[in-house]
């Protein structure tokens, strides 16, 4: 997992290097040869090229000047500018028409505030690369100045980059739009940097996934595969825990089992299809149809309600009970706002042992009360993990703000659960501040039913054995990775449920060899 530091992190990482006996003047040495070598990297060679590079006046201008040096000792035609003093912009102007590639070395991740003068100038240019005849490319040092390294806004003006190298560890603001967007291609150059411990917040890549999620044993039974519990569905809503539950099942769960107190789309507490027709009852042959065409591996029951179909404490009672055979149960999927539905979800949270996930209507019945989590925590019983998007965190805890990690970390300690946080880029926070940031989705994912499929696939992951911040984040990965696979373009939930296969992580190894 690639490690995350935040720019207070990072100043303290230099200032403990620099302590332990590395030099200032070695760190910016081999940071300004890292960056000249991926200019060359990017310019394919240095026969006949020309570079410009702006520096700044602190660091990272010595990063700046330390790479023009390396550079021209390797033939790249470098002119340099420095914004210590006025530039002659008309002199800038000639040099960026004729030069493949311009270095932004202005500020680095310790910058606050916006680009303005000669530095959004500059800024500017980087926006128009081509203007038909010629074409240069931007390689921003550490980060493209005027992106905030700690959160990836911008207040003005920003360098726009096609590569970035950075150094000792990624910056949040490479990862977060609109900075991950600006940055383009992202290297992270070691040069002695000592990171530390500290608190993890780290990128999930595929590796990491494929070392969480456990392997199927050889003699493995469904329901000793993590059977999930669905807790969702209202009227009009039947498709959103089905949904779930359809990903779930792709995620590797051996059951699943829908309650759902929508009658039209749930069979009875007693029978399902299968049991209706054995026993001549009133299902009709277009419900079994249906049922069927709707995918016969998900098994349906419906919830008892009390008087004028309400939810009461009967409901909850029988709920809790059944939830004593599953290994996770997923609270939500279009479970609606009718009368008794927070107080039956304050009850489940308050008495079911399993682990529980709790998604879109189940963190709305909370509003913003976090003491059900709280006391579930006191009480010993099974982890939570909340899925939030920003609305949602919103009535939970109030506005995100433009740190979303340090938001996503303030919900988990105060609620005493894991908070997976969705967004461009989606950050997994768990309650001793241990975090993890997933950025490998898009736009496409915005599609009615996707949050449903997310909260299926980290169920059946929770209800495997792993811990509720792996489970999340690698939920998110795969829900991410199979929309690639699935396509972009035209993008619908069922498609995601689809691809899931296809996002598997392969492991190495005969099914012999894995389980001996």
């Amino acid at each position: 997992m690639q490690r995350v530091l935040t720019p207070t992190e990072m100043a303290e990482a230099d200032r403990r290097t620099i302590d332990s006996g590395t030099p200032f003047d070695v760190l910016v040495e081999r940071a300004g040869r890292a960056a000249g070598r991926e200019v060359l990297a990017l310019l394919g060679g240095a026969y006949a090229k020309r570079a410009v590079i702006i520096c700044g006046p602190g660091n990272n201008g010595a990063d700046g000047l330390v790479a023009a040096r390396f550079l021209r000792s390797r033939g790249v035609r470098c002119r340099v500018f420095s914004l210590t003093s006025p530039l002659d912009r008309s002199a800038v102007t000639r040099e960026i028409q004729r030069c493949d590639v311009l270095v932004d070395a202005m500020f680095g991740t310790g910058f606050h505030g916006a680009l303005d003068g000669d530095a959004a100038w500059i800024a500017e240019q980087t926006l128009r690369r081509s203007d038909g005849l010629h074409t240069f490319r931007v390689v921003a040092v550490d980060v493209p100045s005027g992106v905030q390294g700690l959160t990836g806004e911008t207040l003005g003006t920003s360098v726009s980059a096609d590569r970035t190298v950075t150094f000792g560890a990624l910056k949040p603001g490479l990862l977060f739009e609109p900075g991950r967007g600006l940055a383009g291609a992202v290297t992270v150059s070691q040069i002695g940097i000592e990171i530390g411990d500290g608190t993890l917040l780290g990128l999930v890549d595929e590796q990491d996934v494929r070392e969480w999620i456990p392997q199927r044993a050889a003699k493995a039974h469904k329901w000793g595969l993590g059977p999930v519990m669905v807790i969702g569905g209202s009227l009009g809503m039947a498709g959103a825990p089905r949904l779930s539950a359809a990903s779930a099942l792709r995620a590797g769960s051996g059951v699943v089992v829908v309650y759902s107190p929508d009658p039209s789309g749930a069979e009875s507490p007693a029978e399902s299809p299968a049991e209706s027709l054995r026993l001549g009852t009133s299902h009709s042959a277009e419900s079994l149809a249906e049922s069927l065409r709707q995918g016969s591996e998900v098994i349906t029951r419906g919830i008892p309600l009390g008087q004028e179909g309400r939810l009461n404490s009967d409901s909850s009672e029988y709920l809790i009970e059944a939830a004593r055979r599953f290994d996770a149960v997923l609270i939500g999927p279009g479970l609606g706002a009718d009368h008794g539905v927070a107080e039956m979800v304050r009850a489940l949270i308050g008495a079911v042992t399993a682990p529980i996930v709790l998604d879109a209507d189940g963190l709305n019945a909370l509003g913003a009360d976090l003491s059900p989590l709280q006391e579930r925590a006191e009480l010993g019983l099974g982890p939570v993990i909340l899925t939030p998007h920003e609305g949602e965190f919103e009535r939970l805890s109030g506005e995100v703000g433009s740190d979303r990690v340090a938001a996503a970390r303030g919900l988990a300690r105060a609620s005493a659960a894991t908070v997976l946080l969705k967004g461009p880029t989606t950050v997994i926070a768990e309650p001793d501040g241990v975090s993890y940031i997933v950025n490998v989705g898009g736009p496409w994912l915005a599609t009615a039913g996707s949050g449903d499929v997310l909260a299926g696939i980290i169920a059946a992951l929770l209800a495997s054995g792993l811990s509720p911040g792996q489970a999340a984040a690698a939920g998110a990965w795969l829900h991410c990775r199979a929309s690639d696979f699935a396509g972009h373009t035209c993008l619908v939930a069922s498609d995601i449920v689809s691809a899931l296969p296809a996002a598997w992580p392969r492991f190495s190894g005969t099914m012999t060899e894995q389980h001996q």
